[in-house]
Protein backbone atom coordinates (compact mmCIF):
# COMPACT_ATOMS: atom_id res chain seq x y z
CA UNK A 1 0.00 0.00 0.00
CA UNK A 2 1.40 3.66 -0.79
CA UNK A 3 -0.48 6.86 0.50
CA UNK A 4 -0.27 9.71 -1.84
CA UNK A 5 -1.66 13.33 -0.95
CA UNK A 6 -3.53 15.94 -3.03
CA UNK A 7 -6.46 18.00 -3.82
CA UNK A 8 -10.01 16.66 -3.54
CA UNK A 9 -9.82 17.47 -7.39
CA UNK A 10 -6.63 15.38 -7.99
CA UNK A 11 -7.68 12.67 -6.00
CA UNK A 12 -10.47 12.00 -8.29
CA UNK A 13 -8.33 12.71 -11.50
CA UNK A 14 -6.04 9.81 -10.05
CA UNK A 15 -9.13 7.62 -9.29
CA UNK A 16 -9.89 7.98 -12.87
CA UNK A 17 -6.45 7.29 -13.97
CA UNK A 18 -6.16 4.39 -12.94
CA UNK A 19 -3.13 5.74 -10.49
CA UNK A 20 -4.99 5.07 -7.45
CA UNK A 21 -7.84 2.16 -6.03
CA UNK A 22 -9.13 4.49 -3.91
CA UNK A 23 -9.52 7.99 -3.01
CA UNK A 24 -10.55 10.19 -0.04
CA UNK A 25 -11.51 13.58 -0.19
CA UNK A 26 -13.80 16.27 0.60
CA UNK A 27 -17.26 16.40 -1.23
CA UNK A 28 -18.87 14.33 -3.58
CA UNK A 29 -17.66 14.39 -7.48
CA UNK A 30 -20.64 14.33 -9.53
CA UNK A 31 -18.56 12.70 -12.38
CA UNK A 32 -20.71 10.12 -13.69
CA UNK A 33 -17.47 7.70 -13.99
CA UNK A 34 -16.58 7.68 -10.21
CA UNK A 35 -18.30 6.54 -6.90
CA UNK A 36 -18.58 8.57 -3.98
CA UNK A 37 -19.79 6.97 -0.04
CA UNK A 38 -20.19 9.08 2.46
CA UNK A 39 -18.15 8.51 5.47
CA UNK A 40 -18.79 11.17 7.64
CA UNK A 41 -19.52 15.05 7.55
CA UNK A 42 -16.57 17.01 9.44
CA UNK A 43 -17.28 20.05 11.45
CA UNK A 44 -15.95 22.73 10.72
CA UNK A 45 -13.87 25.44 13.42
CA UNK A 46 -12.70 29.42 13.51
CA UNK A 47 -9.09 28.69 14.47
CA UNK A 48 -6.67 31.27 15.57
CA UNK A 49 -3.60 32.56 17.11
CA UNK A 50 -2.97 31.67 20.97
CA UNK A 51 -2.85 35.55 21.69
CA UNK A 52 -6.12 36.29 19.46
CA UNK A 53 -8.16 38.69 21.68
CA UNK A 54 -10.81 36.44 21.58
CA UNK A 55 -8.80 33.03 21.42
CA UNK A 56 -11.15 29.90 23.78
CA UNK A 57 -13.85 32.38 23.89
CA UNK A 58 -17.46 32.35 22.29
CA UNK A 59 -18.94 35.10 20.00
CA UNK A 60 -22.72 34.85 19.63
CA UNK A 61 -22.82 35.56 15.97
CA UNK A 62 -20.58 35.26 12.86
CA UNK A 63 -21.18 38.70 12.25
CA UNK A 64 -18.76 39.05 15.47
CA UNK A 65 -15.65 37.86 13.23
CA UNK A 66 -16.63 40.26 10.17
CA UNK A 67 -13.69 42.73 10.79
CA UNK A 68 -11.12 39.83 10.89
CA UNK A 69 -8.45 38.78 8.21
CA UNK A 70 -9.36 35.17 6.92
CA UNK A 71 -7.04 32.57 5.66
CA UNK A 72 -8.58 30.57 3.42
CA UNK A 73 -7.50 28.28 -0.02
CA UNK A 74 -7.84 30.44 -3.37
CA UNK A 75 -10.84 30.01 -5.52
CA UNK A 76 -10.03 27.59 -7.98
CA UNK A 77 -12.75 25.98 -10.55
CA UNK A 78 -12.94 22.68 -9.34
CA UNK A 79 -11.23 22.49 -6.37
CA UNK A 80 -13.81 21.43 -2.93
CA UNK A 81 -11.48 21.91 -0.22
CA UNK A 82 -12.57 25.02 2.34
CA UNK A 83 -11.96 27.96 0.35
CA UNK A 84 -12.50 31.81 -0.02
CA UNK A 85 -15.91 30.63 -1.70
CA UNK A 86 -16.89 28.97 1.53
CA UNK A 87 -15.89 31.35 3.84
CA UNK A 88 -17.93 34.11 1.52
CA UNK A 89 -20.77 32.17 1.06
CA UNK A 90 -21.11 31.63 5.26
CA UNK A 91 -20.91 35.61 5.37
CA UNK A 92 -23.35 35.94 2.75
CA UNK A 93 -25.77 33.66 4.31
CA UNK A 94 -25.74 35.05 7.36
CA UNK A 95 -26.11 39.24 5.56
CA UNK A 96 -22.92 40.22 6.35
CA UNK A 97 -21.04 40.96 2.83
CA UNK A 98 -17.58 40.93 1.85
CA UNK A 99 -14.39 40.11 3.98
CA UNK A 100 -10.98 40.81 3.84
CA UNK A 101 -8.64 37.99 3.11
CA UNK A 102 -5.74 36.41 2.03
CA UNK A 103 -5.33 33.37 -0.43
CA UNK A 104 -2.94 30.35 0.71
CA UNK A 105 -2.80 27.75 -1.49
CA UNK A 106 -1.17 25.10 1.01
CA UNK A 107 -3.18 23.80 4.41
CA UNK A 108 0.78 24.01 6.43
CA UNK A 109 0.76 27.60 5.29
CA UNK A 110 -2.63 28.75 6.25
CA UNK A 111 -1.77 27.61 9.86
CA UNK A 112 1.08 28.65 10.13
CA UNK A 113 0.27 31.97 9.24
CA UNK A 114 -2.48 31.47 11.60
CA UNK A 115 0.00 30.69 14.66
CA UNK A 116 1.91 33.78 13.59
CA UNK A 117 -1.42 35.90 14.36
CA UNK A 118 -1.69 36.97 10.31
CA UNK A 119 -5.22 35.90 10.53
CA UNK A 120 -8.02 33.38 11.49
CA UNK A 121 -9.32 30.00 9.31
CA UNK A 122 -12.05 27.91 9.22
CA UNK A 123 -10.61 24.47 9.36
CA UNK A 124 -12.47 21.10 9.41
CA UNK A 125 -11.88 19.40 13.00
CA UNK A 126 -8.77 17.06 11.15
CA UNK A 127 -7.17 19.90 9.68
CA UNK A 128 -6.28 21.45 13.44
CA UNK A 129 -6.48 18.62 15.99
CA UNK A 130 -2.32 18.36 15.55
CA UNK A 131 -2.40 22.17 16.33
CA UNK A 132 -4.89 22.18 18.72
CA UNK A 133 -3.75 19.30 20.69
CA UNK A 134 -0.12 20.95 20.81
CA UNK A 135 -1.70 24.33 21.88
CA UNK A 136 -0.11 26.23 19.14
CA UNK A 137 -3.92 27.74 18.04
CA UNK A 138 -7.08 28.20 19.40
CA UNK A 139 -10.92 27.92 18.18
CA UNK A 140 -13.49 30.60 18.38
CA UNK A 141 -16.85 29.24 19.08
CA UNK A 142 -19.29 30.86 16.67
CA UNK A 143 -22.89 30.49 18.43
CA UNK A 144 -24.82 30.90 14.97
CA UNK A 145 -21.92 29.21 12.88
CA UNK A 146 -23.02 25.82 11.73
CA UNK A 147 -20.76 24.47 8.85
CA UNK A 148 -19.16 21.36 7.83
CA UNK A 149 -18.07 19.68 5.12
CA UNK A 150 -18.36 15.91 4.04
CA UNK A 151 -15.40 13.27 3.55
CA UNK A 152 -15.81 10.85 0.86
CA UNK A 153 -14.34 7.49 -0.41
CA UNK A 154 -13.65 7.68 -4.64
CA UNK A 155 -13.82 4.84 -6.47
CA UNK A 156 -14.02 4.11 -10.46
CA UNK A 157 -17.78 2.88 -10.87
CA UNK A 158 -17.35 -0.53 -12.15
CA UNK A 159 -13.85 -0.71 -11.10
CA UNK A 160 -12.26 -3.67 -10.21
CA UNK A 161 -11.23 -3.92 -5.84
CA UNK A 162 -9.16 -6.79 -4.84
CA UNK A 163 -9.16 -8.53 -2.00
CA UNK A 164 -7.05 -6.29 0.01
CA UNK A 165 -8.94 -3.22 -1.48
CA UNK A 166 -12.00 -4.36 -0.38
CA UNK A 167 -10.04 -5.03 3.32
CA UNK A 168 -8.96 -1.02 3.26
CA UNK A 169 -12.58 0.27 2.30
CA UNK A 170 -13.93 -2.27 5.57
CA UNK A 171 -11.60 -0.26 7.82
CA UNK A 172 -12.16 2.86 6.47
CA UNK A 173 -15.91 2.32 6.82
CA UNK A 174 -15.37 0.82 10.43
CA UNK A 175 -13.29 3.89 11.75
CA UNK A 176 -14.77 6.76 10.01
CA UNK A 177 -18.40 6.08 10.51
CA UNK A 178 -17.75 5.82 14.44
CA UNK A 179 -17.75 9.55 13.72
CA UNK A 180 -20.93 11.24 14.10
CA UNK A 181 -22.33 13.72 11.17
CA UNK A 182 -21.15 17.02 11.98
CA UNK A 183 -18.75 15.79 14.82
Amino acid sequence: MSLRTATSAEVSDMVRRGEVTIGLRYDRDGSRDLDCELLVSERLQVVCALDHPRAGRRVAKLAGLRGERWIAFPIVPGRREVTAAHVFALFQTHGLGEIDWTPVDSLTAQKRLVEAGLGIALLSESNAAEELRHKTVSTIVVGDLKASHDVVTVTRRGGFLSAAARRLMEIVRREYGKAKPGH
